[in-house]
């Protein structure tokens, strides 16, 4: 190619064993980079600037993807929300006489059979806003680990805060923008919860873990996700925000 322009990004959402969305209304969407189009579970991210090449593209649009799939999955409260990447549309905007100004590229996929459960009809919305910092990429990967059974809720828990508290408590409080109450109370429930195969760590005084402790837990480790992926907004993050523990 001459001069070739990557036009379009494609990215498909995938269906697991256990989930799909279905019949979902087409979701369109205005990025600082590309406008977006999700239909029919295909997503077309079509190109604002020059890129000449699809890895450049990728390089842009990529971690906008997995911004929006952690987001997603951190609002919906599961991991449900996946994109793979399709292929680019290039167009070649000074093509010699006679050739094609058009090329496509598609990556190749094993497909597999799968046993569908859960159904959403509507696709969650793209992030206006949503980094995906250090903090977040590692919360969100151990609060997946735990979603698939790889490790109990308290311990979990307890690291999600040890990443945020590397110096103490309170000086984290005030530089993410969290409330003390929610960093202290999950601090109180991670280290006095829970029996011989779910505690973080026994002593005399640990009891177990309540439905609506657990439930205070998860809801506060999403929230902290959430929060940590959009807090260059100015929000605190609040103990009233979160269910009663």
């Amino acid at each position: 190619m001459n001069d070739p322009h990557v036009a379009t990004l494609t990215y498909r959402v995938l269906a697991t064993e256990d989930f799909e969305f279905k019949d979902a209304p087409p979701l369109e969407f205005d990025a600082q980079a590309f406008t977006g189009r999700l239909a029919d579970s295909l997503l077309t991210l079509t190109v604002k600037q020059h890129v000449p090449t699809e890895a450049e593209a990728r390089a842009i649009a990529d971690p906008f993807i997995a911004a929006w799939e952690i987001h997603a999955g951190a609002s919906l409260g599961r991991p449900d929300f996946r994109l793979r990447y399709e292929g680019a549309q290039i167009l070649d905007r000074a093509p010699a006489p006679g050739t094609h100004a058009l090329h496509l590229t598609a990556t190749a996929h094993a497909s597999a059979s799968a046993h569908l459960k859960v159904t959403r009809h509507e696709y969650p919305p793209a992030p206006a806003q949503f980094a995906v910092t250090p903090e977040v990429e590692v919360l969100w990967e151990r609060y997946c680990r735990y979603l698939a059974g790889k490790e109990p809720l308290l311990s979990m828990a307890y690291f999600c805060l040890t990443i945020l508290e590397r110096q103490d408590r309170r000086a984290a409080a005030q530089h993410f923008g969290i409330e003390y109450a929610v960093l202290n109370k999950l601090g109180e429930l991670t280290s006095t919860r829970g029996d011989d195969v779910t505690a973080r760590k026994m002593t005399a005084k640990t009891i177990l873990l309540t439905g609506s402790e657990r439930v205070w837990i998860e809801a506060a480790i999403k929230a902290i996700i959430l929060h940590l992926g959009t807090r260059g907004r100015g929000a605190t993050l609040l103990m009233a925000t979160l269910p009663p523990p």
